[in-house]
Parts: C-alpha cells; sequence; structure tokens
C-alpha cells in the first residue's frame, strides 16, 4: 500500500525550504528503509470542513471562533475547497465542498445557535463526509470542547482519525 506523508521542512531561521527534491528524504518503517514511489514537491491543495460550535456554553465566545473561521476561510488557496458548519444539538454542513470564499464567508455568518453540544458526533459526521476523498483532509474545530449530548466519544473518535489518517 502507498501511505501519504505530507512534510514541511523549515531552515534554522524558521523558514520554509521548497526546493527539495526526492534524494532528500528517506522514509523508514520500524527501522527499515522504504521505497518513495510518488515525490511531488510544492504546496498540496486541502479538502476541509470548518465547524464551529454554537452551543449555548459557545455565546460568549462565538463571535471569537466565527472570526477564527472567517480567517481560516480567507487563507485558503487556489486549489484548496471546503465546507463549512455548526454543531449544538444538532449538525449542520454546507452542502457541498467549495473553492468559494465568499459561499463559505456568508454561510459562517449565518449559524443557527442551540443548545446543548454533539461535539463528537459532529466530528464523526465529519469524517464520514471527509472519508471517500483523497489528498490533504483537515477538520477545523473551533469549540469550547464541551460535549452533553454525544452518543460517540473521544476515545472512538480519535482511534478513527488515525485509522482513516484524517
Amino acid at each position: 500500500d502507498t501511505v501519504a506523508i505530507y512534510a514541511s521542512v523549515f531552515d534554522r531561521y524558521g523558514e520554509i525550504i521548497t526546493d527539495l527534491a526526492k534524494p532528500d528524504f528517506k522514509v523508514f518503517d520500524e527501522g527499515k528503509p522504504q521505497d518513495l514511489t510518488v515525490f511531488i514537491n510544492g504546496q498540496q491543495p486541502i479538502t476541509a470542513v470548518v465547524l464551529v460550535d454554537t452551543s449555548a456554553s459557545m455565546t460568549p465566545l462565538l463571535h471569537l471562533a466565527r472570526a477564527a473561521a472567517e480567517q481560516f476561510v480567507i487563507r485558503l488557496q487556489p486549489g484548496d475547497r471546503a465546507r463549512v458548519g455548526s454543531f449544538n444539538d444538532k449538525i449542520i454542513l454546507s452542502p457541498e465542498f467549495t473553492s468559494d470564499r465568499d459561499v463559505l464567508l456568508r454561510t459562517l455568518r449565518d449559524l443557527p445557535i442551540g443548545h446543548t453540544t454533539v461535539l463528537w458526533d459532529a466530528i464523526d459526521k465529519t469524517m464520514t463526509e471527509l472519508k471517500p476523498l483523497g489528498g490533504r483532509r483537515v477538520i477545523l474545530l473551533l469549540t469550547d470542547g464541551l460535549d452533553t449530548q454525544s452518543q460517540k466519544g473521544s476515545d472512538e473518535m480519535l482511534a478513527r482519525a488515525q485509522a482513516e489518517e484524517l
């Protein structure tokens, strides 16, 4: 099986190095060298889901979470795609992945407020949406971390994320 490994390399001054080539890398699995079968130099697009917790406990911080989500969307690069969503006692995701920042920003400005929180269930649903997609998949989660009503648990979601390389 081919396993994707995404790497960013920085020099001692914290500047990203962009001119590396395949011979500059060595990959080991449990101490054994592995062949690099595919090598692509350059920025790789991402597919992201931006999830904002809009439960009652987030009310005092919601403006900060929304602003952070907007900044993420504004900084999407060409080729990146995203969906935005919210969760409280309900999980709502925008209908499709898009590169249209204006559509994503409009959706962020109209997030419904709820009461309880289904944090882990929202992550589970998001992973399901990302699972069939290839490439770099990202979940940006803006929450206070409180879960009051999920059917799923944190350990289960961590194991799933590791198994599905999310």
